[in-house]
């Protein structure tokens, strides 16, 4: 993390692949993926020590280029040490991307040893849009999932199905973010008060449903949404093993099993076990 070598890999054309390795112990990223690369495809690969953001796709300033259609998916994204080794690091850290996936990865100790926060596990903003996060895990990382930050917003987008615990500051955070959606999630917020924050005048149709929190759902400078269904006073002995992110539900959770009705977007859940299992879904990312 603070040798000489700023990248394992470098990515200016398209139709990348990277599956089934190990990267890291590089100063900056262990890959870079830049607005000249569409399809690029990540998976099952394990991102580890990294000095800087994971994986970061990045932008020219004043171009219209973007990188379309990428894929991050089955991977695990850690700190060996369970801290990293300074504030300016992330999972995924994406400019102006389009139409992108990240579902089914692990992120553990995204974490500074700072008094600045961390950047996301996950973050798309920049003018990105259409990002789907859906199925991760977000563990002991300073936050969790962002579309947009301040006035670099996000155009629309979907994050479902997620469990995401974050030590101190917000596990989904919305900002400037225009027609996202935030359905059937499951965050808990360890030392800040809001788990899913909604920030400033161009967040707006936005829907936030039928997520399971500890910490509340938060409306802050200006930001309008639908909230509906959501359930913000969960409690630890509801879910199998908080101290690993583990959010299935046990036989001990209240108010949150067929609690809200079934959606055409959220036919399934964490698990891919199909909604519902009686008449109606469950709060949350899993259904019990």
């Amino acid at each position: 993390m603070h040798g000489d070598v700023s990248h394992v890999f470098n990515v200016v054309g398209s139709d990348f692949t990277l599956a089934h390795v190990t990267v890291g112990w590089v100063a900056n990223h262990a890959v870079q993926i830049h607005s000249s690369s569409d399809d690029a495809r990540i998976h099952d690969v394990r991102f580890v020590d990294t000095g800087e953001q994971m994986v970061k796709v990045s932008f020219v300033d004043g171009s219209a280029e973007s990188a379309e259609r990428g894929e991050v998916s089955c991977s695990l994204f850690e700190y060996s040490a369970g801290v990293g080794p300074q504030y300016y690091i992330g999972g995924i850290d994406a400019h102006q991307a389009h139409d992108w996936v990240v579902r089914d990865n692990r992120f553990r100790g995204i974490r500074s040893p700072e008094g600045n926060l961390a950047e996301h596990a996950v973050h798309f903003w920049s003018s990105s849009r259409n990002t789907l996060v859906e199925r991760n895990v977000i563990t002991r990382c300073d936050r969790g999932i962002g579309l947009g930050l301040g006035d670099r917003g996000h155009s629309r987008g979907l994050v479902r199905n997620n469990f995401v615990h974050a030590t101190r500051d917000v596990g989904i955070g919305l900002e400037s973010a225009e027609g996202a959606r935030v359905l059937h999630n499951t965050v808990v917020a360890q030392s800040y008060p809001n788990a899913i924050e909604l920030r400033f005048a161009a967040t707006r149709n936005v829907e936030v449903a039928a997520n399971l929190t500890i910490g509340a759902i938060a409306l802050r400078d200006g930001a309008s949404g639908q909230r509906a269904d959501n359930v913000t006073g969960a409690d630890v002995s509801w879910f199998a093993d908080p101290s690993t992110a583990d959010f299935h539900l046990t036989r001990d959770v209240q108010g949150v099993v067929d609690q809200v009705a079934v959606r055409d977007d959220v036919p399934d859940d964490i698990d891919c076990e199909a909604r519902p299992r009686n008449g109606a879904a469950d709060v949350g990312a899993d259904e019990l």
